[in-house]
């Protein structure tokens, strides 16, 4: 989290609890609820933070793969356009063909292995959150 959000929500945080002071109830702890409540809000941030991570990285990879097929389609088309003249053609097209499924399967596999991180990831910075916050509401109620 930057320095800029942490000092907003701890703005934010500082004005519901002088709000909430003068309505004090006995036996609840409101710094114990909102201290639970921005670590909350912190975990759903760092969440959104790992999935915008994630997904970047799945772009730029998409990117990167496109990028090298193309240069792999102007060399497959002149290595042809070479062929053709020693009439190598049907050989030259059937290895190129095989290589290149090659490694659109790799491609595919690398792909979905980023989309499973990328997904993973914020679930379980939440379900820590969860795990956690269920802790601490116990503890607060045992008080």
């Amino acid at each position: 989290m930057t320095k800029q959000a942490k000092k907003a929500n701890g703005a934010a945080l500082s004005n519901i609890s002088s709000l909430m002071k003068g309505l004090a109830i006995p036996g609840f702890d409101l710094e114990a609820v909102t201290d639970i409540q921005r670590r909350n809000w912190e975990a759903f941030i760092e969440a959104n933070r790992a999935a915008s991570e994630g997904y970047q990285s799945l772009f730029n990879r998409q990117i990167e793969i496109a990028q090298t097929a193309m240069q792999d389609a102007s060399g497959v088309f002149q290595k042809a356009i070479e062929g053709g003249a020693n009439g190598s053609v049907p050989a030259d097209q059937l290895e190129v063909t095989r290589v290149g499924l090659e490694q659109a399967i790799g491609n595919i596999r690398e792909l979905a292995e980023i989309v499973q991180e990328a997904n993973s990831a914020p679930v379980r910075i939440v379900q820590d959150r969860i795990s956690e916050g269920m802790d601490e509401l116990h503890k607060l109620a045992k008080r």
